[in-house]
């Protein structure tokens, strides 16, 4: 017998197709081969699958075949056989094939996967399905799996989450959590803030671009290209890619301990909100220090098997600030240009090292790209953060990413009116990231900054809140929140399995995990 459409998962998948039929599961085993069956997989795989075993098993580990047999005279499920169709791609995250397939039978279970990313979705789906034994509640061991088929894809290539490492300052193993949490939402990019006018926690090897560091906030609480590499490595294991956002030429007050000519002068403003700081744009030492921190970056994050990927920020640049400074008035006035005008200057010369380096995909905020009419390079994505109009990014073909009213910090978001705050993400559920941008559509994603929570208690602060945003962008739409709390809040109980902090939605049952004897 065919049972409905599941809708239990989180994310939704695209199509669930259950038997009335149960098995008992044990430890799993996975076995992982091209599609030809002529090439192993890399270790991360195996390595990641040993993870999602963790979050899988809520209670204590399954028993092992032999357990079963004793216990109950039964047989159990164990084989878990990955076959990946193109092992070594090229993850582009404008482009990379996440589909996958996953068929549970008697004998075992099947996962075909287009690529490794994709074999990371499959395996935070797997990791849902098995569930309490009923006929045996008091064996914390005794678990079940149903016969199923599950055929599934994202809406959305680009699906993020943003941590700042900025205004408060992350341990490596705070973002290794963090990753994992993104991992286990689906999501395939962690959007890192690593340089902003309150610190720049980022250490280059070369000159000038390597004095930056000194805007940390002390000489221990920085990251080096090594870190960098570290998280990378952790990130490409769980299926999500590192893009690092260094803001340019605003929010740049932490440059002055570099050095001080690299900015503006314009300390009546620049003494009244910090986030005054604007670069200089006339002087070609800005220029190479930019060059600097962009190649550096491109060379030192990203490997042969990742497409570069680079955020810059560019929004609450401060036109008065510029106007303010003596040496670029002097310079507006003799080409008799404005402040926008100035930017659009600032912005062809940053694109010209742009395709010098050749980062491929340069990610930049709306006002960046559409307030003062800035050229784009080809393979830009424009981050909306504000109500624009979207249609801007469509005629210039450019692509765009959507965090409009998905910033976790607000306290009604989208100017919603919940009295507590777990029901805010009611409000996050109901944005619809595919709106006004038709086939320039890419995705997008909730956006954390740390000014107001430290790393774990952003955790707290962000999830399950966050998960809400992970759904729409995987199945593409939005449904009426209210009876989706306790789908979301299963994954919350599998984040916290795995010790990543989170928030509940409503008052409801502990989770599975929680057991007392």
């Amino acid at each position: 017998m065919i049972i409905a459409l599941s809708l239990s998962m989180v994310p939704a998948v695209l199509d669930q197709q259950n038997k009335n039929a149960f098995f008992h599961l044990a430890d799993p085993k996975l076995t992982c081969y091209d599609s030809a069956q002529q090439q192993t997989c890399p270790q991360y795989i195996f390595d990641n699958f040993e993870f999602y075993k963790k979050v899988m098993f809520d209670r204590d580990e399954p028993h092992l075949p032999e357990g079963y047999k004793q216990i109950y005279s039964a047989e159990a499920l164990q084989q878990v056989k990955l076959i990946i169709q193109k092992l070594d791609d090229v993850v582009d995250i404008k482009s990379v094939n996440e589909s996958y397939t996953i068929n549970v039978s008697k004998s075992e279970i099947i996962i075909n996967a287009a690529t490794p990313m994709a074999s990371a979705r499959a395996f935070a789906t797997l990791s849902q399905l098995p569930i309490m034994d009923k006929q045996n509640e008091s064996d914390q061991q005794s678990y079940m799996i149903q016969q199923t088929v599950i055929t599934d894809k994202p809406a959305a290539h680009w699906r993020h989450y943003s941590a700042d490492a900025c205004a408060h300052y992350m341990t490596i193993p705070d973002i290794q959590r963090i990753i994992s949490a993104a991992s286990i939402q689906k999501l395939n990019v962690l959007l890192l803030t690593l340089s902003c006018s309150h610190s720049f926690p980022l250490q280059f090897t070369k000159y000038p671009q390597s004095r930056l560091v000194y805007g940390s906030w002390s000489p221990r609480h920085f990251y080096s290209h090594s870190d960098l590499q570290i998280l990378q490595t952790f990130a490409q294991q769980r299926g999500v890619v590192l893009v690092p956002e260094l803001r340019i030429p605003s929010q740049t007050g932490s440059w002055q301990f570099a050095n001080g000519q690299l900015l503006a002068d314009c300390p009546v403003l620049t003494a009244q909100n910090v986030n005054n700081f604007v670069l200089n744009p006339v002087k070609e030492l800005t220029y190479q220090y930019i060059e600097g921190m962009i190649r550096e970056t491109v060379e030192g994050l990203f490997g042969p098997g990742i497409r570069p990927v680079i955020h810059l920020g560019g929004e609450l640049v401060n036109f008065q600030c510029w106007e303010a400074d003596r040496e670029i008035n002097t310079y507006m006035k003799e080409k008799n240009i404005t402040g926008s005008q100035l930017w659009n200057e600032f912005a062809s010369k940053v694109n010209a090292i742009i395709e010098k380096i050749n980062p491929k995909i340069i990610v930049v905020w709306n006002e960046a790209a559409l307030n003062n009419d800035n050229k784009m390079t080809p393979d830009a994505i424009i981050h909306y953060t504000v109500n624009n109009n979207k249609q801007k990014s469509v005629n210039m073909k450019i692509h765009s990413i959507h965090s409009i009213n998905w910033f976790l910090s607000s306290m009604h978001p989208g100017g919603g009116h919940h009295y507590f705050w777990q029901e805010t993400w009611h409000d996050l559920y109901r944005q619809d990231p595919n709106q006004g941008c038709g086939d320039f559509c890419l995705g997008g994603g909730a956006i954390q900054p740390s000014n107001n929570c430290y790393a774990r208690s952003c955790e707290q602060h962000s999830f399950d809140r966050a998960i809400g945003v992970s759904d729409i962008l995987w199945k593409g739409k939005t449904t009426n929140a209210w009876g989706e709390t306790k789908r979301m809040e299963m994954l919350g109980c599998k984040l916290d399995n795995v010790g990543i902090g989170n928030g509940p939605l409503d008052i409801g049952a502990p989770c599975p995990g929680y057991i007392f004897v």
